[in-house]
């Protein structure tokens, strides 16, 4: 699907990307959950995911507020 954004942003314009962007993500993460729970059990996959998506809002709100480690978004 992330091969597509090009293509979507050519037809739709830019203004699409957005969109694109998060169901591209949310349609990943499922297809990920799922793989996973073939494999571990409801206790496991949920702990993880719940410690992937804080750990990755702290690295967000911390480049957010310092610009560490990726530089200021202003």
């Amino acid at each position: 699907m992330t091969i597509s954004i090009p293509i979507q942003i050519w037809v739709f314009d830019v203004d699409i990307l957005p969109v694109s962007v998060t169901i591209n993500v949310l349609v990943q993460v499922t297809v990920v959950l799922v793989i996973l729970k073939e494999n571990w059990n409801w206790r496991k996959l949920l702990t993880t995911a719940a410690a992937v998506s804080v750990m990755a809002w702290l690295v967000e709100y911390l480049g957010k507020t310092t610009g560490f480690p990726f530089a200021s978004y202003t």
